[in-house]
């Protein structure tokens, strides 16, 4: 990551997260990742979330994956909430899936929750599987949580039930719409996922969606608003 030069001119710029809603403005993607778009008149950067680990940190929990004991739990960290934008139904529709499984389902955290970082990432560490589960809205809009960053690279297998989640990780993570059977086609695929798939999907994170890259593309973004 680049540092600003200090004689820089100090100038303004507005982040949002990516939704489908961004490609209806005059956008420009900014590099590769096509959920990276700007819209230099407006001085508008839409991206995605990303996790909150360091890439030393990945690389950490990679060196750790033989020797981590799995419990036999789904666990979900993260808000539950129902309304226009919630996710309730998708994350009941799961747990019913788990309990006809008789997987146990854990979920923790939310807007009140007390729980720790360290807490959340030993629960989805030592899960069996850590799913990303979204509502509707956000699966028809394209919303790209930061809890698929966080699950990957803290040594799962991404499952989402996003088609856009499933693109971006160009569709080597477990996928489907319908949330009961996510859960059934992720406890089917546990034979045959290898620890090289999982890692290649840590790396993929760690190169690609820390906060370091997020500032990195935060302050591209703002010398192209200054020079414009």
């Amino acid at each position: 990551m680049s540092a600003l030069p200090i004689c820089m001119q100090m100038s303004s710029i507005i982040f949002q997260v990516y939704t489908h809603d961004a490609l209806d403005r005059s956008v420009t993607q900014l590099h590769d990742c096509p959920y990276i778009l700007y819209d230099l008149r407006d001085a508008t950067l839409y991206m995605p979330w990303a996790t909150d680990l360091l890439p030393h940190e990945i690389d950490t929990i990679k060196a750790q994956l033989p020797s981590i004991d799995k419990n036999n739990a789904a666990c979900f960290i993260g808000t539950i909430w129902s309304g226009y934008q919630g996710n309730q139904e998708e994350i009941r529709a799961f747990e019913h899936a788990c309990h006809d499984a008789q997987i146990p389902f854990i979920s923790r955290g939310g807007f009140n929750s007390n729980i720790t970082d360290q807490q959340h990432q030993d629960a989805i560490i030592h899960a069996q599987l850590a799913p990303a589960i979204q509502g509707k809205w956000q699966c028809e809009h394209g919303y790209i949580p930061c809890r698929i960053f966080k699950n990957i690279s803290y040594g799962h297998m991404g499952i989402t039930n996003n088609e856009t989640v499933y693109k971006l990780f160009d569709k080597k993570i477990i996928y489907n719409p319908d949330a009961y059977q996510l859960l059934l086609d992720s406890l089917d695929a546990r034979s045959h996922i290898t620890q090289e798939q999982i890692v290649s999907l840590m790396d993929f994170v760690r190169d690609n969606h820390t906060y370091l890259n997020r500032i990195d593309d935060m302050l591209r973004f703002l010398r192209m608003v200054q020079n414009s």
